[in-house]
């Protein structure tokens, strides 16, 4: 079996990059002081984060995506 070089650099590039831009927020993100207002607007994004991903599939969908999407709020909402 031969492995594709320009694939695993690729794929190699892709993951630095990526670990670049998540630490590179962070330590941004570290040097900022949020106020009040701030952190309780941020408590909400994983929870839109994830219904506008999950959205789409329950209104495209039929009884089972429905179900799951229900699901999905109940446990976004707790």
């Amino acid at each position: 079996m031969m492995t594709d070089y320009q694939a695993v650099l690729t794929i190699a590039c892709m993951a630095v990059v990526t670990y670049a831009t998540r630490a590179g927020g962070l330590w941004m993100m570290s040097r900022v002081t949020l106020s009040k207002r701030m952190m309780a607007w941020l408590r909400h994004v994983p929870g839109t984060v994830l219904m506008a991903i999950v959205a789409p599939a329950v209104l495209s969908g039929g009884f089972a995506e429905g179900v799951a999407g229900l699901a999905t709020a109940l446990v976004a909402w707790r």
